[in-house]
């Protein structure tokens, strides 16, 4: 279109405009980049893990107020302390599993 518009402006019925273009070569970075993963690969996964075990806990934190489960343990006898013992190792073996998944995905995607 530019090629038209100056042989129409100049006269010129034998001008050709030509464009060359040499870019610079890749870098080393750049091909790091392109061949692993960025950071918002990182973040994505980060968050999926740790947002999945946040509700777990909250969800059983929910769960007990529904049903009252912790009011029924304690009426049949049961130590408050046994029963905290027991919900802060379920959530800590929770939070293992989905620490071990986030560095699974971490060697997984060789991040």
């Amino acid at each position: 279109m530019y090629e038209a518009i100056i042989k129409q402006a100049g006269d010129d019925d034998e001008y050709e405009f030509k464009v060359k273009s040499s870019p610079f070569p890749v870098t080393n970075t750049l091909l790091q980049r392109k061949s692993g993963t960025d950071a918002g690969t990182i973040m994505f996964i980060s968050a999926t893990c740790y947002s999945m075990l946040l509700t777990t806990i909250i969800g059983n934190i929910v769960n007990e107020r529904v049903t009252r489960l912790k009011h029924i343990q304690i009426i049949s006898g049961m130590k408050l302390s046994a029963y905290w013992l027991a919900n802060f190792t379920v959530d800590i073996v929770k939070m293992e599993i989905t620490v071990i998944f986030n560095l699974l995905m971490f060697y997984v995607n060789d991040i």
